[in-house]
């Protein structure tokens, strides 16, 4: 079974972006996150559609 939810360390190497971009999408409300027990998780299926909505096409 594949991993789905990512701590911050984990979705910046994913995703190709510092953890202090991360944590600046975050206090932004730019990125979707998850508390877990108070963790802050990110779900990597809404993470992906996210990427889907957010990233141009290039032709």
């Amino acid at each position: 079974m594949e991993k789905r939810y990512y701590n911050t360390k984990e979705i910046s190497k994913y995703l190709g972006v510092s953890e202090s971009a991360i944590r600046k999408w975050i206090r932004h409300g730019k990125i979707h996150v998850c508390k877990i027990n108070g963790v802050i998780r990110f779900d990597i299926v809404i993470i992906d559609k996210w990427l889907e909505k957010n990233c141009e096409k290039i032709i």
